[in-house]
């Protein structure tokens, strides 16, 4: 086969199902109802009402997990010939299957821990997110994933038509003593796609493992996923929604999509599927702990000439797929690095977003009449005025701190009679009925003062009581109690002024650096300053990123192999094949990032320090 011969995937299609599934969860939609949000605890009963479905009292409390992980009791298949519905309307058809669906007889205990593999299942599934979109599968397959990932090869149903020569198509081997083959096209109902009918290259079938592969790895995937809507550039999942997919952390052998498949060459957590369909058979793997994906396929079924039923070729592609896995391992010069040490950042949206504070000497930051001043919570000591900016930004609602050293200050008026000359920096007024929120995000001030029903309370003057935990009441001198909550943007909280004139204070403001980070592409042109030699050996690109962020802010990056790089760093690159990580300091403004042809096991993965 050539690069660019489609090939059907058969089952692996399910995968694709599932997704759709986790992103409509995320998306937090709805459905029948705007209180009515679909999760994977939405039981069969909820989304097909009993008022209009008849439903076997079994099914009715499955759950939408349960038929993702095979333990919706459903049996394999149903009677083909019980869809009468045109292939011109899949969405009918899958109505007209769901209805015979959940009146069947029940081939396994629902939600029990034992898998039972159904197609009809993943069929019933497909119709749901026709339900719940008031869409279609297809249309959702398109809109989400195919599209934004430019799976452009993809499609449904058979490759081609006896007849038309339109590249690889499948083949059946004969019985007996007839050595030869016969070719397969294949007709298909179009409305069960959901459970297995895609088509696509092996490239773009291995991009889609790829992304599944990538999600699983530290740093990979968000904790949030913002970005789901029109204009996005790739689809979206969060950590919890990959580990769901691939049973992560749990005992279910079948994920959603997915099954476990872990072996020495493979690596403990890989999943994967397989596929069978009309004369081909293709698998997918995702192996997180080799950061590889596979993609394999063929057009090869044997006969079993004891009774003519068909054997896929499994022994064929496993060796395919363990060859490929050991081609591609990592470089073993360095591939067990040491922990770095210090404390990883992992599922950022950014990959990494690390908050720091600037100082400045001869500073003042005080509160605004939009802030408050207090001091760090108990217990805590302000020696230097390091311990002071620390606290602040251990503190996500502080916004910045000043500090008074004993030991130089000639004006005391500032410092508190137990000696402590740190003070932190809070906005002033506050939203109630949200939890505490993260610095310098704002919330819409609806109204103010008592009269808002509760919905917010305005403080008037600046002397809140300066023990009261986050979370609290807190009593004014005005008497107004306010809560604490996501802050609102009403007035500057702080204003920072020079003040040469005194010695002992510095100041400083609550400030984040992240690394805005991309997959297939490196730094043009510059050399690196942690040598282009020897880069600073890394476990994996989140630890890179770190690494140049901590040096951003003035802290030696140590690499395991013994190298040790002063700051600044601007931009960094981890090659995945060798585990190095080098670092760059030239301006923000000559530094691009240049991609690269996907090739097999990507290599380079490169950012640029920004800040948040």
């Amino acid at each position: 086969m050539l690069d660019d011969d489609k090939g059907r995937i058969g089952s692996c299609t399910k995968s694709f199902t599932a997704t759709i599934m986790a992103m409509l969860i995320e998306k937090n939609t709805t459905y029948g109802s705007p209180t009515k949000r679909l999760m994977w605890s939405t039981k069969l009963k909820e989304v097909f009402p009993l008022t209009k479905w008849t439903i076997t009292a079994a099914y009715q409390d499955a759950t939408i997990l349960n038929v993702f992980n095979m333990q919706g009791g459903f049996p394999r298949e149903i009677d083909d010939s019980k869809i009468t519905v045109a292939n011109s309307d899949p969405k009918g058809q899958r109505a007209q299957y769901a209805k015979e669906v959940l009146k069947s007889t029940p081939a396994n205990a629902v939600g029990n821990g034992t898998a039972l593999y159904s197609n009809a299942g993943y069929i019933l599934m497909g119709h749901v997110i026709d339900i719940v979109t008031n869409s279609t599968w297809e249309a959702k397959l398109q809109d989400m994933i195919l599209t934004p990932m430019g799976l452009s090869s993809a499609a449904l149903g058979p490759i081609g038509v006896n007849g038309q020569n339109l590249g690889p198509y499948g083949h059946k081997a004969k019985y007996k003593n007839n050595k030869s083959y016969d070719p397969i096209f294949g007709t298909t109902i179009a409305g069960k796609a959901p459970a297995g009918d895609l088509h696509m290259t092996a490239k773009d079938h291995s991009a889609w493992v790829a992304w599944h592969t990538r999600g699983r790895m530290p740093g990979g995937a968000p904790s949030s996923c913002p970005c789901l809507g029109a204009g996005c550039l790739y689809p979206c999942l969060t950590t919890a929604s990959f580990n769901t997919l691939h049973a992560v952390g749990t005992m279910a052998p079948y994920g959603a999509g997915f099954y476990r498949g872990g072996s020495n060459w493979a690596g403990l957590n890989a999943t994967l599927h397989n596929g069978a369909i009309a004369g081909w058979y293709a698998e997918q793997w995702v192996m997180p702990d080799r950061g590889l994906s596979i993609s394999v396929m063929t057009n090869h079924w044997r006969r079993n000439q004891t009774d003519n039923s068909s054997i896929f070729p499994f022994d064929l592609l496993s060796d395919a797929v363990s060859t490929l896995a050991n081609k591609y391992a990592l470089s073993g010069s360095c591939s067990s690095p040491q922990a770095p040490p210090y404390t990883l950042v992992f599922n950022k949206t950014d990959a990494s977003c690390m908050r720091n504070t600037v100082h400045k000497s001869f500073t003042r930051c005080s509160a605004s009449t939009g802030g408050y001043e207090k001091l760090p919570a108990a217990p805590y000591k302000a020696d230097v005025f390091l311990d002071c900016a620390k606290a602040c930004v251990a503190d996500t609602m502080c916004l910045a701190w000043r500090f008074i050293s004993l030991k130089n200050a000639t004006n005391y008026t500032e410092v508190t009679s137990s000696g402590r000359g740190c003070r932190l920096i809070y906005r002033f007024t506050s939203t109630t009925g949200i939890s505490t929120g993260r610095r310098l995000r704002g919330a819409e001030l609806a109204s103010e003062g008592p009269g808002a029903g509760g919905a917010l309370v305005a403080v008037a003057a600046a002397a809140a009581d300066d023990d009261a935990p986050d979370g609290a009441d807190e009593t004014s001198s005005a008497g107004l109690v306010w809560r604490r909550g996501l802050r609102a943007y009403v007035a500057p909280a702080y204003t920072c002024v020079s003040d040469s004139a005194s010695p002992s204070v510095t100041s400083g403001e609550a400030k984040a650096v992240k690394s805005a980070w991309s997959i297939n592409v490196g730094v043009d042109t510059y050399e690196p300053y942690s040598s282009s030699a020897n880069g600073l050996c890394v476990a994996n690109m989140t630890a890179c990123s770190d690494l140049c962020l901590r040096s951003s802010q003035g802290v030696p990056a140590s690499g395991s192999n013994g190298y040790q790089e002063q700051p600044p760093c601007r931009a960094w690159t981890w090659n995945a094949q060798t585990k190095q990580c080098f670092m760059y300091s030239q301006a923000q403004s000559d530094i691009s990032l240049v991609a690269q042809a996907p090739i097999a096991h990507c290599i380079l993965k490169s950012g640029k320090v920004t800040g948040c």
